[in-house]
């Protein structure tokens, strides 16, 4: 009888704990919605989002939040979480097609420029400043367009198309950012210099560059590659994968020490 009593003490000491265990794990929430609350581990807020764990039946899963789909949450540990933007604003410059390529034989004939505008409109509507403040962790994103806007639209179309393997050199990156207006915001400036698409490979290859939007200096500079499963058959097709690249690099960005060496010293 003593050790059946045992037994029974020790196994409601272990649901106890677990209980507990459990508990501590998951004693922050967040509210999607009215009368939507998720009891979760929050594990990291910055400026936009909320990065948290929590169970779905047995299942442990991760998820981010922005701010502005949330009703409220709340963190136990908020004050040791909480970080702050890495760069304060950055001004965009557009989409820079005047070293492109489009990898694909059947266009050879095709008004590529009008394309071109179909996608920075495709873009344009798409990308909202706040989604990319949330991606980048940055405190604002500006826009400074009209001098790529009307360098796109003096391009060449048959100059645009090739069936041969094509590449930007790196060397030539600043060549073209040296091109830009000046600007003497304490902006950071921002620009995407797209390389080449590619039917074939169904792949979009750009450079992200970050530059001083006074000197026109160079402060980091990404070459990323996107691949989808699109079939390329309609041009707007082109324009969803553009914005899935954009997305998919800006999430995980990382700024270089140089570039917080800028922002340190601005």
């Amino acid at each position: 009888m003593k050790n059946k009593t045992s037994a029974l003490l020790i196994f409601i000491l272990l649901i106890s704990f677990n209980s507990t265990v459990k508990s501590q794990n998951y004693s922050d929430w967040v509210l999607i919605e009215k009368d939507d609350t998720i009891a979760c581990k929050i594990t990291l807020i910055n400026e936009y989002n909320v990065f948290y764990e929590f169970k779905d039946g047995k299942k442990v899963k991760n998820k981010i939040s922005s701010k502005l789909d949330l009703i409220d949450y709340l963190s136990n540990t908020q004050e040791k979480i909480e970080i702050h933007q890495n760069i304060d604003s950055i001004l965009f410059y557009g989409y820079d097609f005047s070293n492109f390529k489009i990898i694909d034989e059947k266009r050879t004939k095709q008004d590529i420029v009008s394309f071109i505008m179909i996608w920075t409109e495709q873009m344009e509507l798409s990308l909202k400043p706040e989604d990319v403040q949330s991606w980048m962790n940055i405190g604002s994103f500006n826009y400074n367009l009209d001098y790529i806007n009307n360098s796109n639209l003096n391009l060449n179309s048959r100059r645009l198309v090739t069936k041969k393997v094509y590449s930007i050199h790196p060397d030539s990156i600043q060549s073209i950012i040296n091109k830009y207006p000046t600007n003497n915001s304490n902006s950071l400036g921002f620009t995407i210099i797209y390389e080449y698409f590619s039917n074939y490979h169904k792949t979009i290859s750009a450079y992200y560059v970050f530059f001083d939007t006074r000197s026109k200096k160079i402060l980091q500079i990404d070459q990323y590659k996107s691949k989808s499963n699109y079939s390329y058959n309609r041009v707007k097709e082109w324009g969803f994968a553009m914005f899935e690249g954009f997305k998919s690099y800006s999430r995980q960005l990382k700024f270089n020490e140089e570039i917080k060496r800028y922002q340190d010293n601005k």
